[in-house]
């Protein structure tokens, strides 16, 4: 097993089991382990050295909260509502073929919401957030919506909205149409909200911002 693997795998785990990522005392360890591990260790969990992890929770939370740990945010939790509404909307757009917001009700609470959809079969779930993930090239930590150095804010709102300090909850899920399968997340509370940055504290007053839709 590659070292950089065994890292990150031992600093995902930890981050699953709840273990705090903020610097102090003795998750400074588990902080260290998880900044010395590069990209690639990300990439092959649940794709090469372990393989037979195919479970969604696992990987989607653990993916999540190593990259949140870069930016010192707390972990996030894994919610089962969330996850089934995201699952029964993959559903939808796997079988539709078509990537589109889910839509949300006015006067209901709104949650943040990020979408993949590929070839049915040929990626991993490890590859299907990394692929968020990979939007980081890009991102600026300034307030939405410049926060990308290509001038198109929806070029970073995936990852933006993965790394948002005040998203508290996340739950994700998968399905596979004819030709496609998708990925959906959905974060409570939600992120990309306009005018503010991703590392912000909670605002005074959250009911007269604007979100943003990647």
């Amino acid at each position: 097993m590659h070292l950089s693997s065994m890292r990150y795998f031992l600093c995902a785990l930890l981050l699953v089991a709840g273990v705090s990522v903020s610097r102090p005392l003795h998750a400074q360890v588990v902080y260290d382990l998880c900044m010395s591990c590069g990209d690639e260790a990300v990439r092959n969990i649940g794709k090469h050295d372990y393989g037979r992890a195919k479970d969604l929770r696992y990987i989607t939370l653990s993916m999540h909260n190593a990259e949140r740990a870069r930016w010192n945010a707390p972990a996030l939790k894994w919610d089962s509502r969330l996850a089934a509404n995201a699952r029964r909307y993959a559903a939808h757009i796997s079988h539709s073929g078509i990537l589109q917001h889910s839509h949300q009700a006015s006067g209901t609470k709104a949650y943040g919401e990020n979408l993949w959809m590929g070839t049915r079969g040929a990626f991993s779930y490890a590859d299907m957030v990394a692929m968020f993930l990979d939007e980081r090239r890009y991102y600026l930590p300034r307030a939405v919506p410049d926060i990308s150095t290509t001038g198109r804010w929806k070029d970073t709102g995936h990852y933006s909205q993965i790394i948002w300090r005040t998203t508290t909850r996340v739950g994700c899920g998968v399905a596979s149409g004819p030709d496609f399968d998708a990925l959906v997340c959905h974060y409570d509370p939600a992120g990309n909200i306009w005018g503010r940055r991703a590392h912000d504290l909670a605002p005074e007053d959250s009911h007269s911002l604007m979100m943003a839709s990647n």
